[in-house]
């Protein structure tokens, strides 16, 4: 036998002996694999993400639209896309010189009459101690002319008396006669000075009723001229207060606190009209995720309590992370062919976003958790079926 011969028997048995110890680890190697990938496929749990592309930020607190109560021309606009506002803050002015022109004008009326009524009052305290001291003075007066009658009266009686001896003696002892004579004239000066002094005392009560009338009715008339002034005061009042609200009007101020998230096209010089939607200011509250599905997708497959993940337009999720969040409640009416759903963001989420109202984003809902061996029986069931409508597309009902 040749050496080569020889040498064949040998090299066959080393690699029989070789070749079976390695064909049994990895036999070995293939059923431990097997038996794990079997394992992962029955028993492992993978979740069902129902996708929606539709889904935003809003906060729970309602949106409150800043539209003015008035038409008019945009004077002066502070207004700035996320920049926080405090309620009663000025928003947006429009222009208001017509009415602030009117104001001046009825504040400088208001002024002269108040300034007019302060002189009437002056005039009218004055003329009322004037008229308190005539009636003061008016008893004095009177119980003097009355006393200056009495004196006249008494004058007259002792002429009367006088008179009356001497012409008895006149008489009885032929008395000259010029004594007679003067007795008579005593007495007839005795009568006049009475007759004079009645009529001082009847004119004395005349003036004095005639000047208390005259100062009461002055004084009445300067009250009835402070009454119409005070009435055109209010009146003015009454004007400013709603040139003021005029003014007010065209001031349009943020309703509440919160954060501008919506400026409209106006601009300084633009007219807008009652009404027209200005801005929006998101009043500061807890934020929820709406999201808006398609009715096959979310009836009766999204319920309340399950997990969902935001992801948010223009920030990678690698880089910025999801939003974690929770079905809080599911619409039970179909609009525009859309199921609107909401959800309740987590308390501690991991995004690095600021989160703020109206971001946008995709939304993932896990809508249940099989395992890969379900998934590819559910693929291949939803292919057969896809299958036979196309080759049998008479059965399609």
């Amino acid at each position: 036998m040749s050496e080569s011969a020889t040498a064949f028997p040998s090299v066959r048995g080393f690699l029989r002996a070789d070749g079976f110890r390695r064909s049994l680890w990895a036999i070995g190697s293939g059923v431990v694999l097997l038996g794990a990938w079997v394992c992962w496929l029955c028993f492992a749990r993978v979740p069902i993400w129902e996708v929606s592309t539709s889904a935003r930020l809003e906060s729970t607190a309602a949106t409150h639209r800043v539209q003015p109560a008035v038409a008019g021309r945009v004077a002066a606009m502070h207004l700035t896309i996320g920049s926080r506002v405090r309620a009663g803050d000025v928003l947006v002015e429009l222009d208001a010189e017509s009415q602030r022109l009117a104001l001046a004008e009825t504040t400088s009326r208001r002024r002269s009459l108040t300034d007019q009524i302060a002189r009437i009052d002056e005039q009218t305290a004055k003329e009322e101690d004037v008229l308190r001291r005539q009636d003061e003075a008016a008893p004095k007066a009177l119980d003097e002319a009355s006393a200056r009658l009495r004196e006249a009266v008494a004058l007259q009686a002792l002429a009367r008396e006088t008179e009356k001896r001497v012409g008895e003696l006149v008489r009885v002892h032929n008395t000259s006669e010029l004594e007679g004579l003067k007795a008579a004239t005593e007495l007839a000066r005795a009568d006049a000075s009475v007759d004079e002094q009645r009529i001082a005392l009847d004119r004395l009560r005349l003036e004095q009723a005639s000047d208390h009338s005259r100062q009461a009715a002055l004084i009445d008339r300067l009250r009835l001229e402070r009454s119409a002034m005070q009435g055109d005061v209010e009146t003015t009042a009454s004007s400013l207060k709603r040139l003021e609200h005029e003014i007010d009007l065209r001031l349009v101020r943020a309703p509440v606190d919160g954060v501008v998230a919506e400026v409209g096209s106006a601009t300084a010089g633009a007219i807008v009209r009652e009404g027209d939607v200005l801005a929006a200011i998101v009043p500061d509250g807890l934020l929820r995720i709406v999201a808006e599905f398609r009715p096959q997708s979310a009836l009766g497959r999204i319920r309340t309590g399950q997990h969902a993940r935001l992801r948010l337009a223009g920030f990678p999720s690698l880089e910025y992370g999801t939003i974690d969040a929770t079905v809080a409640s599911i619409a039970s009416e179909v609009r525009d062919d859309l199921v609107r759903v909401e959800l309740a963001v987590d308390s501690a989420p991991r995004s690095r976003i600021p989160l703020q109202h109206g971001l946008p984003g995709s939304l993932e809902v896990e809508i249940d958790r099989v395992s890969p061996a379900a998934l590819i029986l559910r693929a291949a069931g939803g292919a057969f079926r896809t299958e036979d409508a196309v080759v049998h597309p008479e059965r399609q009902g």
